[in-house]
């Protein structure tokens, strides 16, 4: 059955707000993106950005497909470890990493991006002190200006530009306690090509090339991050025209392509997409419990906002809209009445979305933003009230909710009274 046209159903039982998350469609993404590259390098590990939605039923579900686990905290990385997923298939990320996280990592021989000198120095010392091999990767910034997160001085890794990369190599390979196992860069996020991917893999390969033969160790790993764009997360500040983004089997033979020309197959490489992998499979539900009737079209209010789909300030999703009087009606059209839809919060700042609809809204209508799956979740924030509960429709068609409703109270137990 058409997930559509079960929403009635399930928002009967469930109530509004709520998320939806279809795990068909979430499984089938995962190994379509899995299959894609795997076809071009057979040695291949897709790793998963937990900070794109951390839920654990949904970590759970990718490392069911075979997904390893990319995390930038410590906290990710105990979520991790709570769904036994082995340390060698993890891979530890960020700018800021604790001694006791490093020690961890190091002791467990998790896959550690080093971010800075500081943080190489601790590695050094803390190899030192456990008496063993401390094996690490660096990550590289690139100084590329992408527009949508790393510029020339992009305050995450080691600089090619500035010869930060030479000199942190030169101290591993010089240090008689780390080994570099891999190198790794992370380009921006919602990228629409892979122009910047596959430059950073010729500038890469041929920095590595400039390096003296003692120098010239071989990889175990090559990790390119992720970064990926999909066709329904097109940005606000793009016209439709002009946003256009490779499929997943385009985007792979590109990359695996230049990858393959300048690493041996030996080299692991891993990449790590967040959006790629779950954005499409996840819904927000709402429902209209206001219209009100403005000069140039109508308002339609849900009950609920922005912050529970913080993207919608920055993001243009495709919204579905099911008529409370007519379940058949689901139709916006180009020519048709403007509809501005907001949320229930007490600021200026909640339009969700802007459409023209064939007829003015009804309260009771249902209103579905879909594609909302990357960093809605985790970046959601509580203003007046609590947050919607997780619903899982499962493959055979039942349904599992993953989280329970958060009601707005759930943190004053950390509070204290005067």
């Amino acid at each position: 059955m058409n997930l559509l046209n079960q929403i009635p159903e399930i928002v009967a039982k469930y109530s509004t707000p709520l998320y939806l998350v279809n795990e068909a469609l979430l499984r089938q993404t995962i190994r379509n993106f899995v299959s894609a590259f795997r076809q071009f390098r057979a040695n291949t590990q897709i790793a998963y950005s937990y900070k794109t939605n951390p839920l654990l039923a949904i970590c759970q579900i990718m490392h069911q497909e075979g997904i390893w686990a990319e995390v930038v905290s410590g906290d990710e990385l105990q979520n991790a470890q709570k769904l036994e997923v082995p340390y060698s298939n993890i891979v530890f990320n960020g700018p800021y990493k604790t001694d006791d996280e490093l020690e961890l990592a190091l002791r467990e021989k998790i896959i550690l991006n080093l971010d800075n000198f500081i943080e190489l120095e601790k590695a050094e010392t803390i190899a030192r002190s456990l008496l063993m091999k401390g094996r690490v990767g660096l990550r590289i910034s690139m100084g590329y200006s992408t527009g949508h997160l790393s510029g020339s001085d992009s305050k995450f890794g080691f600089s090619l530009k500035t010869g930060e990369v030479k000199r942190a190599i030169e101290r591993v390979i010089e240090s008689d306690v780390l080994v570099l196992e891999g190198l790794h860069f992370h380009l921006g996020t919602n990228l629409k090509h892979v122009d910047y991917h596959l430059k950073a893999i010729e500038e890469i390969n041929a920095f590595f090339q400039g390096l003296t033969h003692s120098q010239r160790k071989r990889l175990r790993y090559i990790d390119i991050g992720g970064g990926f764009a999909i066709r329904e997360n097109r940005p606000l500040d793009i016209e439709p025209q002009d946003w256009h983004v490779p499929s997943v089997n385009e985007l792979a033979a590109e990359i695996c392509t230049t990858i393959n020309k300048v690493f041996p197959q030996e080299t692991l490489l891993l990449v790590e997409p967040g959006r790629a992998l779950i954005a499409d499979s996840w819904w927000f539900v709402a429902k209209v419990i206001h219209v009100k009737h403005r000069q140039l079209g109508f308002y339609g209010i849900l009950n609920g906002g922005s912050n529970l789909v913080p993207s919608t300030y920055y993001h243009a999703h495709p919204i579905e809209i099911i008529s409370h009087t007519n379940p058949d009606e689901r139709t916006t059209s180009i020519n048709g009445t403007k509809v501005d839809f907001f949320g229930p919060l007490c600021m200026s700042i909640d339009l969700m979305a802007s459409c023209q609809m064939t007829n003015p809204p009804n309260v009771g209508d249902i209103v579905i933003f879909q594609s909302i799956g990357a960093y809605n979740y985790s970046e959601a924030w509580t203003f007046s009230r609590g947050k919607p509960p997780v619903i899982l429709l499962r493959t055979d068609g039942s349904l599992f909710t993953i989280r329970d409703s958060e009601p707005f109270n759930v943190l004053h137990h950390l509070e204290h009274l005067l």
